[in-house]
């Protein structure tokens, strides 16, 4: 799946998103930056497995809260 934002999401993550619509259009609307910012986290090493990280990435997303930009 690639956003509208042109980010390419992982067809293991695009199916665990799809799998519930308030899911998916949360994701659809976050900043591509966040968007990647997820991407890079399902792939990334660590004591967590893919699968886990794919079971909560639904929570994540619904509970996503934009960071604020730094003003100069």
């Amino acid at each position: 799946m690639i956003t509208t934002t042109g980010i390419a999401v992982p067809e293991d993550m695009a199916a665990a998103l799809a799998e519930d619509p308030e899911t998916l259009t949360a994701f659809g609307a976050l900043w591509a930056t966040d968007q990647l910012e997820y991407v890079h986290w399902l792939g990334k090493p660590g004591q967590q497995t893919r699968a886990q990280r794919l079971g909560e990435i639904a929570g994540h997303v619904r509970n996503h809260k934009h960071r604020m930009a730094l003003k100069d």
